[in-house]
């Protein structure tokens, strides 16, 4: 068995219980902070930035969460602090991660997300500069969570070799934008899912999320 459907492998049978650490976690905010629920935190940002602002909030609960989850049941996946990844699986396989949100109650859900063949994610953000630089890991962890007050509606996750998929990192042509964009190529080999679906077009593989159980 590849390193990397082992690591998806023991994720997808922890999964349950990364998505209700999240949910405690961002309850706990939630009840900090004096607002009824988590996605509230961002009502009064501009819908441009809304869902954006949440993923870099969202974060850190969700990195948290996963490195709990994993030391409580011996998986070996140990959170780093290094340029192009984010974690080392096994002492050897470094592993970047990335994160988008949806926030459910709010206009641009509807209207981006939610298809005639179900809830979908099309790409992932990046730093452009950690692109630029060719610093990223090849495995990368990709999770996507459409957020409904305190809760985790539904949710994906996958992790993909960028080369064996043929997929890859793009970035724009102009100075004043520091992101870059993933989107998973149509593929045959290569990835392996830990919670949702793909939707496969003529060139690209779209993530489905899948309601929490």
């Amino acid at each position: 068995m590849k390193t990397q459907e082992k690591l998806a492998g023991e994720l997808s049978i922890v999964y349950p219980e990364i998505v209700a650490r999240i949910e405690e976690k961002i309850s706990k905010v939630s009840e900090i902070g004096g607002t009824s629920s988590f996605e509230l935190w961002f009502k009064d940002i501009s819908t441009g930035q809304r869902t954006q602002t949440c993923t870099k909030f969202f974060q850190y609960f969700a990195t948290r969460a996963i490195e709990e989850v994993c030391e409580e049941n011996d998986i070996p996946l140990k959170a780093v602090d290094e340029t192009g990844y984010d974690w080392v699986y096994n002492g050897h396989m470094p592993v970047e991660q990335k994160i988008k949100t949806m926030l459910v109650n709010f206009e641009t859900y509807h209207k981006y997300n939610v298809k005639k063949y179900g809830v979908v994610n099309t790409s992932w953000t990046g730093n452009k500069a950690t692109v630029s630089n060719n610093k990223k890991a090849d495995a990368h962890l990709l999770l996507a969570f459409a957020i409904d007050g305190n809760s985790i509606k539904s949710s994906m996750a996958t992790i993909i070799s960028l080369k064996e998929t043929g997929s890859r990192w793009t970035t724009g042509s102009g100075t004043d934008d520091s992101y870059s964009d993933l989107k998973i190529n149509n593929h045959t080999t290569g990835s392996n899912l830990i919670y949702g679906d793909y939707h496969y077009t003529y060139q690209r593989c779209y993530g489905i999320l899948q309601e929490i159980r």
